[in-house]
């Protein structure tokens, strides 16, 4: 079976870049990617990502989504950085 290459993030990456201010937009625009078949699916009408600096080594993506309902939900998801 082969992986689809539509399906899931590219936040895994960035274990391997340094922990520096251009590593939390990758994450944020990782993120964003990796949700719009989300909206395109018609299953949110928005989502929104904001990142932020948490301990040494992790960022914290905090996500905002708009279901189809108009109920908002907010996720974290912290990710590592080198």
């Amino acid at each position: 079976m082969v992986a689809d290459p539509l399906l899931g993030s590219r936040l895994q990456l960035l274990a391997r870049e340094k922990d520096v201010s251009r590593v939390y937009k990758l994450a944020q625009q990782y993120a964003e990617e990796a949700l719009q078949p989300l909206i395109d699916d018609k299953r949110a009408t928005s989502v929104s990502v904001s990142v932020s600096a948490g301990n040494p080594g992790w960022a914290i993506l905090l996500i905002d989504v708009v279901d189809a309902t108009g109920q908002k939900q907010t996720f974290k998801h912290l990710v590592r950085v080198s």
